[in-house]
């Protein structure tokens, strides 16, 4: 037995003495498991005693439970919805059936992490709990954890929701667990979220986004480029899709490998990864202000690198600037503070097109993705072309020349 969690019994047959138990899931009741019902004396008598007043007997000795018995139940693990290797600990007196869900149940495999006041509202639109958002944290976290690893994480964080006023997070408080590393820079100790108890640690601070730097700890060196294409209009993606489109053109011309995501917020957000490093940023700022001049040159009329907003008018800015050192950007799959649950979602280039709307990508409709297994930053990881990008920069400053 590694972990304890809490669950509520369906099914018990007193002449095998195997119980079925289970835990809410999005309002459904979801069996997790069959144990062996070793029940003292007096338990057992109580409880057939309460299942022949209110239960329902299929057949001899076989009773259908009607949710209310919550027992607290030991097991090594979870596989595909399933308890590993359940067994009986003791009857749970003071639970409440209704309290007994899968997300807390999945939490309970980090019993480090200490989770307060999971039934508060966070997004008022969609109803959205802390439990809620652990739930989603824990559904993405195998995708967003090498996102976030060795990274000085900046966070922003909403205590009463996000309806409600949030602040910037960049120095991990004194009171964070053993388990969060930390990481000095500019006296400044940030934390780094390297493990699923840190990333549930901070989700149970409310932390709702995550920004992170484009290069690791102790690398000079950014690991990535990343285009920022902001609309002049929230909610019309017309632009950015033509400008991502573009781009993409231009990318694949270069023999370069990109990905794309929703800001969650705004705009739409390109990515050149540059895992093998060697590339710094004084050499990226050659190539990210090619492209994005050149952008703006062949469409001057819907594009612009223009920084103050009062003099774009109805034009998108191609956001290069950003990409430098201690600058950040959202971390993909991070939510966002909007009204609407949205998450900066990665997306398939064939996602890219008219009709393309950020509301579309909200915490239930991304999760819905990630447990169907669509993950369009898979091989993110795996693309090696920073020596094809310095072939690019130097062919770019030789015709600046």
């Amino acid at each position: 037995m590694k972990y304890k969690g809490i669950c509520f019994l369906t099914e018990y047959n007193t002449l095998k003495k195997i119980c079925t138990v289970a835990v809410l899931h999005e309002d459904e009741i979801m069996e997790v498991g069959k144990i062996a019902a070793a029940f003292t004396d007096e338990e057992r008598d109580a409880i057939i005693s309460i299942l022949q007043q209110k239960g329902e007997e299929q057949y001899k000795g076989m009773y259908i439970v009607p949710p209310g018995i919550c027992l607290q139940v030991g097991y090594k693990g979870i596989k595909d919805y399933q308890l590993i290797a359940p067994v009986y600990i003791s009857l749970a007196v003071g639970e409440k059936w209704a309290a007994c869900t899968w997300t807390k149940l999945q939490l309970s495999q980090y019993e480090a992490v200490n989770i307060t006041n999971p039934e508060k509202i966070l997004w008022t639109d969609q109803s959205i709990t802390k439990e809620l958002y652990l739930d989603y944290l824990l559904t993405i976290s195998d995708s967003m954890l090498p996102f976030l690893k060795d990274r000085l994480l900046t966070i922003k964080r909403y205590p009463e929701g996000v309806s409600s006023e949030g602040f910037y997070q960049k120095s991990t408080p004194d009171y964070a667990p053993g388990f969060v590393k930390t990481a000095l820079n500019h006296n400044i100790n940030y934390t780094v979220c390297n493990n699923i108890e840190t990333l549930l640690w901070l989700g149970n601070q409310s932390a709702i986004e995550y920004h992170i730097p484009f290069n690791k700890i102790n690398d000079w060196n950014p690991a990535e480029i990343v285009f920022d294409l902001d609309p002049p209009v929230l909610g019309d993606l017309r632009l950015a899709v033509k400008a991502a489109l573009e781009m993409k053109a231009i990318f694949d011309q270069f023999q370069l490998t990109s990905f794309v995501k929703l800001s969650g917020r705004k705009g739409i957000q390109i990515h050149l990864p540059l895992c093998d490093g060697g590339i710094s940023y004084s050499q990226t700022r050659i190539f990210t202000e090619f492209i994005a001049h050149y952008l703006v040159n062949r469409f001057p009329d819907d594009f612009t690198t223009e920084r103050l907003k009062k003099n774009r008018g109805n034009r998108l800015y191609v956001d290069y600037i950003q990409h430098d050192k201690d600058k950040t950007i959202i971390c993909p799959y991070s939510p966002r503070e909007t009204e609407c649950p949205c998450i900066a979602a990665p997306l398939f280039w064939e996602e890219i097109k008219s009709g393309l709307k950020t509301e579309d990508y909200t915490m239930n409709s991304v999760k819905k993705r990630v447990l169907e297994g669509i993950n369009p930053f898979e091989y993110y990881f795996s693309v090696n072309q920073s020596s094809q990008l310095k072939k690019i920069i130097d062919f770019i400053s030789e015709k600046n020349k």
